[in-house]
């Protein structure tokens, strides 16, 4: 194998790479945030979650995790928690992947009092319009700003969706989707004169399917690891059983002990262990006298 090769193959099976790749991508997901709580979902997407970087990150993070687990025999049975858990974020970043090429993403502007029924896509700095299933109407706008500053701390969208003929009211805002006929609406930004708001709908399903067994796998994978039977958890809990076992048998290994020697010593012996540790009566008369209260 070419020296060149090796040393590509020592890099990526580095647990020094795993931690490297990984800070870097939550660096990333932490600069996203921050943009998207100041400038808007789609100025974050543009400049970080859509940029070649976080691809490559991603794509070298699915890498160092086959050359890694292949490199430290992760793969093998005994170790069912690493395998999934690794594996987990493989899938989901395939759904990332996939949501990106397959699922379509678009714009739902809408002033207070108005109603839209199609949104925005942009492919290629072309801009498109797409009919919607359902129509939106913005009853009302909300925006909280941080106390003695300027920025805005959170911003909500009170909305009435008619679809199929059935009308009902919503609540959109950062941490709240609103699920309807397969599209997704997050709240994204807003109008300056905070009297509109701007959704992201986001229809994908392959990717979301695809995203979500990530999820499902991630959870068994932490479950295996916590309780599995190889888990440092599980193993940590027999050497504490096995402990515990030893206090038990101590104490009756140490009364047992005590019985034969006063047994050997004879009952004389036995007798005058018992007179010296005896309470006096008296004292133990006076002693019962005294006011108890139980709680």
């Amino acid at each position: 194998m070419p020296v060149f090769i090796k040393n590509i193959y020592r890099f990526f099976s580095s647990f020094r790479t795993s931690v490297l790749l990984l800070v870097l991508y939550a660096v990333l997901m932490a600069v996203a945030t921050i943009i998207e709580k100041a400038y808007g979902t789609s100025v974050a997407k543009d400049v970080v979650y859509y940029s070649p970087l976080f691809f490559l990150i991603q794509l070298l993070l699915i890498v160092n995790f086959f050359v890694y687990s292949r490199n430290h025999q992760y793969l093998g049975v005994r170790r069912p928690g690493v395998v999934l858990t690794h594996l987990a974020f493989a899938v989901i970043i395939t759904g990332a992947v996939t949501t990106h090429f397959v699922g379509e993403e678009g714009i739902l502007h809408i002033r207070e009092g108005e109603t839209a029924d199609s949104m925005t896509v942009s492919e290629n700095g072309v801009n498109r319009i797409v009919p919607l299933p359902f129509s939106v109407r913005l009853d009302d706008f909300a925006l909280e700003r941080y106390p003695g500053s300027g920025s805005p701390s959170s911003y909500e969208s009170f909305v009435t969706v008619s679809c199929n003929g059935v009308i009902r009211k919503a609540h959109i805002y950062m941490n709240n989707v609103l699920d309807i006929e397969g599209y997704r609406l997050f709240q994204s930004s807003f109008d300056r004169d905070e009297r509109g708001t701007i959704l992201t709908v986001n229809y994908d399903l392959p990717g979301r399917i695809i995203t979500y067994t990530g999820y499902v796998i991630l959870l068994a994978g932490l479950l295996f690891s916590l309780f599995g039977r190889h888990s440092r958890v599980m193993t940590l809990y027999r050497k504490l059983s096995v402990l515990q076992s030893v206090k038990v048998l101590i104490p009756t290994f140490v009364f047992l002990s005590m019985s034969l020697h006063m047994t050997a010593s004879g009952t004389d012996d036995f007798k005058s262990i018992i007179n010296k540790y005896a309470v006096n009566p008296a004292h133990a008369e006076v002693f019962g006298k005294l006011p108890v209260q139980s709680p």
